[in-house]
């Protein structure tokens, strides 16, 4: 399945706390009038590696392989297209444990029949070395590095127009071939591997035999490629794979489409145990068909906080014909979020990968007018948010707890192939970036605790709108509130700071207020003269503190003070500052002002 999809975007640059940064944006990027990255990953840098297919022509026939480096706000820094090879079924890729990356294809002026090439460039993406598999009939899905440095690559074994087999190749970490097997029942192709637990494989692909019209396959084998056992699930219908992962506790999560269990195409995720039980299966979907494509893996990640993410295209919502659906499930298949995000035109064929600060970036195509076909890239926080062009859809999906059919084949397997070398050649591409929307907000605030009563300073940039939560069910709305807690305690107060443009950011700190709060107002006393004050002021305290300190307007500590009576800011430039006294009984927080 392949279509192709619009253009636009949006920067929003945000900041989740004081110490971690949170991008996000909505941007389209070019090389010729038809470019498709169908792979992304973060990097170490920040920025991001993606691969995919370009052409100065709308045909897909002409479509060249390409690499393109940008930074973490989605600027090109390099991009490569490599001028004899086109992509494979998948545009997959490896980054490599020596910071280079790996990934196959195949070449575009050999006419044999499915002969695969695996490529290893530098993080400039220039070629380091390039090897061609002389196996006819291959055509590679999948890739990973094992943790012994090998590739392993699952795909597809088609020796004739009627049959196909499950294919799953070795080569060392120079690319050298080291064994092939075949898993064959009928008429089946692999599109997802990984390495497991116990450092076997595990390969997920489809098979086109009952109890279906199309059914996912699923191989199990040792780290020699051996089988250990094989399943296949499904429903009544036609049923799609795109992606496994190995779960916590050995099992798997498989991921992928089913028209099934509805009228229409939904998400389709079963939970197994490491035997290939199924212990829940489910959909996810709107009113009409929401589904991911079998060409693509990367519908499906695990985020930085343990949860997953799946990706598909959807007509169930949106803003166009065709849009892009992320849905954040945890665990158990239970969603935790559901986000929708397009323009009038066509969006669709979305990838992502997870990001260091907790979110996402997806890779799409997009069909904004007849001049072309561009990637879109949607950056978005930890909650699914972007920023612009986007909508909420968590209550509007329908989950379903579906039957799935279990069968077990009699898979056969055999071996073999070569491998043999060939050039590569280079072209710097001429390339567009376009953004559409901005948008960006960075939340901030500081407090001043007298008692009970608190008082709060907003800092946030370019916010327009503020909502606060004080920990006891309480809200606000003003920019700079007053709130009196009922008793002392330990509090988050969080903030929610909105732009105009509707990006947002969201907060929290945690409050110590003090106890008995009733007594510490009638006995201890915390003075401050003359004030406002030229430079020398007096304080006094009727307990004994145990760290005395000055902080500015956004809380930053600017002197500890020793315990003394008599302090001199005369230095400090005029303004509002803050003196604190932390006592035994709490800390003391009373505001200066220096003339």
């Amino acid at each position: 399945m392949r279509k192709i999809i619009f253009a636009f975007c949006v920067l929003c640059i945000a900041y989740y706390n004081s110490y971690a940064q949170v991008i996000t944006f909505q941007k389209t990027l070019r090389l010729g009038k038809f470019t498709n990255f169908f792979f992304i990953r973060q990097i170490n840098d920040g920025g991001y590696i993606l691969r995919g297919e370009t052409s100065d022509t709308l045909s897909i026939d002409s479509t060249q392989s390409c690499l393109m480096k940008i930074d973490s706000a989605a600027n090109i820094i390099w991009k490569k297209k490599y001028t004899n090879t086109v992509g494979s079924y998948r545009h997959t890729m490896i980054l490599t444990n020596d910071s280079h990356y790996v990934f196959f294809g195949r070449p575009l002026l050999d006419t044999s029949y499915y002969k695969m090439y695996l490529q290893k460039v530098d993080k400039f993406g220039n070629n380091i070395w390039k090897k061609k598999y002389s196996q006819n009939g291959v055509w590679l899905s999948s890739d990973i590095q094992a943790t012994d440095n090998s590739y392993i690559m699952t795909g597809q074994f088609q020796p004739t127009a009627t049959t196909s087999n499950v294919v799953l190749i070795k080569a060392d970490s120079a690319g050298n071939f080291i064994w092939l097997k075949r898993y064959n029942v009928n008429y089946d192709d692999g599109l997802s591997v990984i390495e497991t637990k116990d450092k076997g494989y595990a390969i997920l692909g489809l098979t086109n035999i009952p109890p279906g019209n199309q059914d996912f396959y699923f191989v199990k084998t040792d780290s020699n490629g051996n089988l250990q056992w094989s399943r296949f699930y499904g429903g009544s219908n036609t049923d799609w794979v795109c992606k496994v992962l190995q779960t916590a506790d050995a099992g798997y999560l498989i991921f992928g489409t089913s028209n099934s269990f509805s009228s229409n195409d939904d998400f389709y995720l079963i939970k197994t145990d490491s035997n290939g039980n199924v212990q829940w299966s489910k959909t996810y979907g709107g009113t009409n068909t929401d589904y991911t494509s079998d060409d693509h893996e990367d519908h499906f990640i695990k985020m930085n906080n343990g949860s997953y993410t799946m990706v598909g295209m959807t007509n169930s919502f949106g803003f166009g014909s065709w849009d892009v659906l992320a849905i954040n499930i945890d665990s158990l298949g239970n969603i935790n979020w559901a986000k929708d995000y397009g323009s009038p035109f066509v969006d669709e064929y979305p990838v992502a990968t997870s990001t260091k600060d907790g979110g996402m970036i997806i890779s799409a195509i997009t069909n904004r007018n007849t001049s072309g076909q561009d990637a879109y890239l949607i950056k978005t926080d930890a909650l699914g948010n972007s920023g612009c062009n986007e909508r909420d859809v968590t209550d509007s999906i329908i989950v379903k707890n579906v039957n799935t059919i279990v069968t077990i084949p009699v898979t056969h397997v055999d071996s073999g192939g070569m491998q043999d070398t060939v050039p590569v050649s280079w072209v710097i591409p001429n390339s567009t970036e376009q953004t559409i929307c901005t948008c960006s907000v960075t939340a901030n605030f500081t407090d001043i605790i007298n008692g009970t009563t608190i008082t709060f300073f907003d800092l946030s940039s370019n916010a327009s709108s503020w909502l606060w939560n004080f920990g006891q069910g309480n809200n606000a709305t003003q920019q700079n509130p007053v709130h009196t807690y009922s008793q002392g305690g330990i509090y988050t107060v969080c903030l929610t700071a909105t732009a105009s443009g509707g990006c947002s950011e969201k907060i929290c700190k945690t409050l110590s207020i003090p106890t008995g709060i009733n007594e510490l107002q009638e006995n201890i006393i915390v003075r401050v003269f003359p004030n406002p004050t030229s430079g020398l002021f007096n304080f006094s305290c009727s307990i004994i503190p145990k760290e005395i300190f000055i902080t500015d307007i956004i809380g930053q500590r600017i002197i500890t003070i020793p315990k003394i009576n008599a302090i001199d800011i005369s230095s400090f430039p005029s303004g509002v500052y803050f003196l604190n006294v932390k006592t035994e009984k709490g800390t003391f927080v009373r505001k200066i002002i220096k003339e």
